[in-house]
């Protein structure tokens, strides 16, 4: 776009330029891993082809209606985000990439933030009118719509008394039951699940986190005592114990065992929330987030639109 040097200067403009749909034409091949919920089976019939959902294909779908190309899904033959083996081959979603059977994956984010609603978008908006007439049920003035009846105020009375008992009613249960609860759930962060041996833990073989913990516990430059009382429970038997091959049985064994699985915050976060039986809990982490990025082939001729993009 420009150069620049100390005897002229700047060269050039550094306007941003908008993109063609330069990519109509393309199809791309893509590589994944059921993961919930960045990627996801939506509908599965004999004989067609599967459906995918999920945030990885919202983003996927954006880029292809800017861009114009299109593109075909299959998950990885082994079910594995991928890591470096000892012969020096890849295996899982990098393996699929290296070898150049696919050219680029559905990603996971690595302790995703959630984004800002953009300011008077509609549900900051459908949010805030709900707010804005209860608190003002408390003042004389009110808010911007009159709610200032007698009749108004009188429901709005009724319903704070219905929602006190209502909520006097569960707190004290909620009490009674976490009392309990908190005796034995005594770990609240990654240093406390560390430093115990009682209850083991473990993550998925072959990963971004099980590749994380090994290196900071083996790195003679980069020691951590926290990753290095982690690896010694996670490689216990030489890994077979306490590890799993996919997330989800590392999700049936905290539900119907005495484990703790480690992996990312956004999946865990997801889980734990849509579980039925609210039979989960997460703890957070002080290890510091990671972007959420869409790997490509060595030299892909593709990465610099999808990046502006």
């Amino acid at each position: 776009l420009a150069t620049w040097d100390p005897l002229h200067g700047l060269n050039g403009t550094l306007t941003d330029r908008k993109l063609e749909n330069n990519m109509r034409g393309v199809v791309l091949r893509v590589v994944t891993v059921l993961e919930e919920p960045f990627v996801m089976v939506s509908e599965n019939v004999l004989g067609k082809p599967k459906k995918y959902q999920g945030f990885s294909i919202d983003v996927l779908d954006a880029l292809s209606n800017y861009l114009g190309f299109k593109y075909e899904i299959y998950v990885a033959p082994d079910h594995k985000y991928g890591s470096l083996q000892p012969d020096g081959q890849w295996n899982g979603l990098m393996g699929e990439l290296v070898f150049k059977r696919a050219d680029h994956p559905g990603v996971l984010a690595q302790l995703a933030q959630p984004t800002r609603l953009p300011i008077g978008s509609v549900s900051s908006t459908t949010y805030a009118i709900p707010c804005g007439f209860v608190s003002g049920s408390f003042v004389q003035q009110g808010g911007e719509v009159p709610y200032t009846t007698l009749a108004t105020r009188m429901m709005m009375g009724v319903w704070w008394m219905f929602a006190l008992i209502v909520i006097s009613s569960y707190t004290a249960n909620l009490a009674a039951f976490l009392t309990i609860t908190r005796i034995e759930n005594s770990i609240q962060s990654l240093q406390d699940l560390s430093k115990q041996t009682e209850l083991p833990y473990g993550t998925v073989l072959d990963s971004a986190v099980y590749d994380q913990v090994r290196s900071k516990a083996m790195n003679p430059f980069e020691r951590d005592p926290m990753y290095s009382q982690m690896w010694r429970m996670i490689n216990r038997t030489g890994g077979g114990d306490n590890n799993v091959e996919e997330s989800k049985e590392g999700i049936r064994k905290v539900k119907y065992g005495r484990f703790g699985f480690v992996w990312d915050a956004a999946v865990l976060e997801y889980v734990a929330n849509n579980d039925e039986d609210c039979s989960f809990y997460t703890v957070s982490s002080s290890a510091p987030d990671r972007g959420y990025g869409i790997a490509m082939q060595h030299g892909s001729p593709y990465r610099d639109i999808f990046s502006q993009r």
